[in-house]
């Protein structure tokens, strides 16, 4: 019973289960990650489950590098993205808890190249090219949750709402 105990102790230290985990860095004012009370960068590998959701990826001098992966706690992916120097770099996608595809962007150096965005029965809900334009994203409910305004990649706009389809922030 003790080696249980013990067991399951260190696995919630470790992240294994929600609650349990405490990040090994901070985040300053700048969006960079730090080591606590050293203000010095963060660098290294994680792989911890918060709230119930894996979050695996990497910081390099205090900022995201390389693949960037959340799961549901379903085991389902719920993001998937690449960063370069703590910018978004490649191919970005979401999925809804199903697995159906929610969002399949594609960024160059933070600015949004091209993207489209499904509904959860799967159906296209919108669609940008040359990065202008509007994209639209859904909850499961199929209420809207974001729409993100676009020109020439950088976004200029965008409406946030509640699940019960109520607007939460517009900037």
């Amino acid at each position: 019973m003790r080696t249980i105990s013990l067991l399951f102790l260190g696995l919630m230290m470790a992240g294994g289960c929600g609650g349990g985990f405490r990040e090994p860095w901070v985040m300053g004012q700048d969006g960079l990650y730090y080591q606590p009370g050293m203000g010095e960068f963060y660098n290294g590998e994680f792989d911890h489950t918060i709230d119930g959701e894996r979050r695996k990826g990497r910081i390099v001098n205090g900022r995201l590098e390389g693949l960037f992966t959340v799961w549901y706690l379903s085991g389902i992916k719920k993001v998937e993205w690449t960063y370069v120097n703590g910018v978004y770099h490649g191919r970005a996608q979401s999925w809804f808890d199903g697995g159906l595809a929610r969002t399949d962007l594609q960024f160059d150096r933070g600015r949004l190249v091209n993207g489209t965005t499904f509904k959860p029965d799967g159906s296209r809900a919108s669609q940008l090219d040359n990065g202008t334009g509007t994209l639209l994203a859904y909850y499961a409910n199929g209420q809207l949750h974001w729409e993100k305004t676009y020109q020439e990649g950088k976004r200029v706009g965008q409406r946030i709402y509640f699940p019960d389809g109520s607007l939460k922030s517009v900037q």
